[in-house]
C-alpha cells in the first residue's frame, strides 16, 4: 500500500474534471465532485488530495485518500470514476490527483477551488465550441476559445451546450469517442475551475443523446435526473435548463415548469441570495440567420422570469452576440423595453436582460460563417449586437455580492489578430449607478454591429 502512494506514471490524459453536485446550503464552500477517466477495471480506486497551501508542505504525508466509485456510462474504454470530496474548507485551492489503476496514479496534479463563503468570484460562461481539427474547418477559433478562458483561471466555467456537433463531424468514431476527445480539449481550464453544463439541442436530438451526455456529468439530482438542475456559488443561484428544441420548449414539460415556478420562487424570497442567473441554450431573443428566436421558449419562461423578477438570463445557440435591454411583456411573444441604458443598471432597475453568447469557436453549418443578423435595423429590444467574432462571457461578482459586471470578448478566427472586449456592462443592488470607465461606443457601417465597445 506505502508504494502506491509514490508511483507515477505517464498515461493517457484522465479527462478530469470537478463540479458541484449537492445542492445544500453550502455545499459548494465544503465539497467537489472529481470525475476522470481511466483504462483499468480495477476496483477501489481513488483521488488524494490536500490544500495546495504551503503551511501543508511540512508534513510527509499530507494527503487525504477517498476512494471513488464506478460511474455508470457508455464509456468504449475503460472506465468512468467519480469520487465525492466533503469537509472541504471555503475559499481553498485543493491540489488534487486521480488513481488510474492499482498502484498507479496519473503524473498530473490538478488545482480546484472550493467556492467562498463571504468573497466574490468570477465565472465564465461558453458555448457552441465543436471539436478542433474539423475537415471543414469551422472550428477555427476553438483551442483559443479554451485557452483564453484557461489563461482566466476563473472559479467557475458555464458550459451552455452544443459541444462536439456529431451530426457533421464523426472523425473519431461512436459518440462516446467525441465525448472522450471533447473533455480533453478544455483541459486547459477543466484542471483548475468547476465545470457545469448545460445542453444543447445537438446533444438533445441531432444523432447525439442527451442521457449519453448526462452520464458524464456530475450535477445535482435537480429535475428529470439532472437534466434541469440548481446550485449555488455564495450569494449567487445559478439554475441550468435543457432547452434543446430549436422551436418548441421540448423536452420541458408542465411538471418542469412547475419545477422551475418553484425554484425560482424559493431562491428570489431567499435572503441567503442576491442574484438568481438561469441559463439554458436555446436563445429566445435572436435576430441571426442561423437560430432566430424561439418565441415559444420567450412566451414560457419569460413570463416565469418576469414573475419573479431575474435581472439576466443567459443563452447561446445563434452564432452571434446580442444582449437585450431590460424587457418584460415577453408571455403574449413581444417585448416592452424597460430602460434604453447600456452601461449600468441599479437596484430601480426592472424587466429581464438576455445575453445570447456565440459561437464559442465553431462557425454555423448554416452559410459555414458567423450567424449574421437578418435586418439592418436592430430590433427594438437590442442593447448590443456582433457578428464577426467568436464570444465568451467573463462575469466578475463583487466581494460584497452588489455588483456584478459582465464582459464579452471578441475572440477573432484569425491567429494574428488580438481578442478585445466587444461589450461590457454592470449590475449593481445599490439605487446609484454610473458606468465605472470611460467608453466609446459605436454603430458600425450596414448596422450588423450595434454599440459594441471600441476603445475603454
Amino acid at each position: 500500500m506505502f508504494l502506491a502512494w509514490l508511483v507515477l506514471v505517464a498515461v493517457k490524459a484522465s479527462q478530469f474534471h470537478a463540479s458541484w453536485s449537492i445542492d445544500a446550503p453550502g455545499a459548494s464552500q465544503t465539497s467537489l465532485t472529481v470525475v476522470w477517466h481511466t483504462e483499468s477495471v480495477t476496483e477501489g480506486l481513488g483521488v488524494r488530495f490536500r490544500p495546495s497551501s504551503s503551511e501543508y508542505s511540512g508534513y510527509a504525508d499530507p494527503f487525504r485518500l477517498v476512494a471513488g466509485s464506478y460511474k455508470n456510462s457508455s464509456v468504449e474504454k475503460g472506465t468512468m470514476r467519480e469520487a465525492v470530496l466533503t469537509n472541504l474548507r471555503p475559499s481553498t485551492e485543493y491540489s488534487i490527483q486521480v488513481q488510474l489503476s492499482d498502484g498507479e496514479w496519473e503524473n498530473k496534479t490538478y488545482s480546484i477551488r472550493t467556492a467562498s463563503k463571504d468573497n466574490g468570484f468570477e465565472f465564465a460562461f461558453v458555448a457552441d465550441t465543436g471539436l478542433e481539427g474539423r475537415p471543414d474547418n469551422l472550428a477555427i477559433a476553438t483551442r483559443r476559445v479554451i485557452k483564453t478562458i484557461g489563461e482566466w483561471n476563473v472559479d467557475l466555467v458555464l458550459l451552455g451546450g452544443d459541444y462536439v456537433y456529431y451530426q457533421t463531424d464523426k472523425r473519431f468514431g461512436s459518440l462516446d469517442n467525441h465525448i472522450d476527445k471533447f473533455f480533453e480539449s478544455i483541459q486547459p481550464f477543466a484542471s483548475h475551475s468547476v465545470i457545469m453544463p448545460t445542453y444543447g439541442n445537438h446533444e438533445f436530438e441531432l444523432m447525439e443523446n442527451v442521457e449519453t451526455w448526462k452520464s458524464r456529468f456530475s450535477v445535482p439530482e435537480g429535475m428529470d435526473s439532472g437534466s434541469h438542475y440548481a446550485f449555488t456559488v455564495g450569494k449567487v443561484r445559478f439554475i441550468s435548463l435543457l432547452a434543446g428544441d430549436c422551436h418548441t420548449i421540448e423536452p420541458m414539460n408542465e411538471a418542469v415548469l412547475a419545477w422551475l415556478d418553484k425554484e425560482l420562487e424559493a431562491s428570489v424570497n431567499n435572503p441567503d441570495y442576491k442574484w438568481v442567473i438561469p441559463f439554458y441554450h436555446i436563445a429566445p431573443f435572436s435576430n441571426g440567420h442561423s437560430h432566430p428566436s424561439n418565441i415559444v421558449l420567450r412566451k414560457r419562461l419569460g413570463a416565469l422570469m418576469e414573475k419573479h423578477g431575474i435581472r439576466v438570463v443567459l443563452n447561446a445557440h445563434d452564432q452571434s452576440y446580442e444582449r437585450t435591454l431590460p424587457l418584460n411583456g415577453t408571455s403574449g411573444g413581444e417585448w416592452s423595453v424597460l430602460s434604453r441604458e447600456l452601461d449600468c443598471y441599479d437596484s430601480e432597475t426592472q424587466g429581464t436582460i438576455y445575453i445570447k453568447t456565440s459561437p464559442g469557436g465553431k462557425l454555423s453549418n448554416h452559410g459555414n460563417s458567423f450567424s449574421w443578423f437578418t435586418s439592418d435595423d436592430a430590433p427594438s429590444y437590442t442593447a448590443v449586437r456582433e457578428s464577426a467574432h467568436h464570444h465568451i462571457l467573463h462575469v466578475s461578482v463583487s466581494d460584497d455580492y452588489n455588483e456584478i459586471t459582465f464582459t464579452v470578448w471578441g475572440i477573432p478566427s484569425e491567429d494574428y489578430k488580438e481578442a478585445h472586449v466587444i461589450d461590457e456592462f454592470r449590475y449593481t443592488l445599490s439605487d446609484n449607478c454610473s458606468p465605472a470607465r470611460a467608453r466609446k461606443r459605436t454603430q458600425r457601417a450596414g448596422k450588423t454591429q450595434q454599440h459594441i465597445i471600441e476603445a475603454i
